[in-house]
């Protein structure tokens, strides 16, 4: 399988979600990792009273290349999404104004998965009556790459839920074999995999051999490619909640 990960290019399409669901209150953080020497922002939506759910999931949205200083700019819809869901809304930034999340295929890693890995054990204790059971990653283009190549590769087993890949995804580009074992059936039925990608999609190839990747390791994966299209030329936000509600209701 071939290790080639490209970067998507700046993201412009926008999230269209047809919902009657209204986005509610939101609040943005900043986050400093002193030992990685990393900071960035993350907003998190924060409903009250009867519209919080007593016992919520989260989504943790990843944002495109390109895509780092408007990083929440469509935390609306995201909102609706995982309202429709029973979650709370979480889109993360990527640290040092960095233009992408995924490593590139050569030079040293940029750590952004275990930067994202205490981001989130800082996060999830603050969150009243989180259910760690239902935590669903989302990634459009870069940020599905990020996911499905950089982040849980190494770090699946410490999640349930499931993750959303849309227009992007691929393997490690490290040789690091600890990343190519099997998973347990435990660790694959907790946390399934579903990606979609358009055969026109100049990704599409490497977000296919994400997707066997994974079938290699043994995941509970899903692959949606339909013929024609362009780079995320879809409704986003409704493959969005599509496929967050198959993963999450396995």
């Amino acid at each position: 399988m071939s290790l080639l990960k490209l970067v998507a290019p700046l993201l412009l399409s926008i999230f269209v979600l047809s919902s009657k669901v209204s986005a509610g209150p939101k609040k943005e953080f900043t986050y400093n990792d002193a030992v990685l020497k990393k900071s960035g922002n993350y907003t998190l939506s924060m409903p009250i009273g009867k519209d919080r759910p007593s016992k919520p999931g989260l989504l943790v949205f990843f944002h495109g290349s390109g895509a780092t200083q408007n990083y929440a700019a469509n935390f609306e819809t995201l909102d609706q999404v995982a309202q429709g869901l029973g979650l709370l809304a979480m889109a993360v930034q990527a640290p040092n104004a960095h233009d992408t999340w995924a490593n590139h295929a050569k030079g040293p890693s940029n750590q952004h998965d275990i930067y994202v890995k205490n981001l989130l054990d800082k996060v999830f204790p603050t969150i009243p009556g989180l259910d760690k059971n239902r935590i669903l990653f989302v990634g459009i283009s870069a940020g599905s790459t990020f996911l499905s190549g950089d982040f849980l590769p190494r770090f699946i087993s410490r999640y349930q839920g499931g993750a959303v890949l849309l227009c992007g995804g691929g393997g490690p580009v490290t040789t690091d074999r600890s990343l190519y074992s099997p998973l347990s059936q435990s660790e694959a039925k907790a946390f399934p995999l579903a990606f979609y990608i358009q055969q026109a999609d100049f990704l599409n190839r490497q977000t296919v051999e994400g997707a066997f990747y994974w079938k290699s390791r043994k995941a509970d994966v899903s692959l949606e490619n339909p013929a024609g299209g362009s780079h995320c030329g879809f409704d986003t936000g409704k493959e969005m909640a599509r496929l967050g509600r198959k993963v999450l209701s396995r």
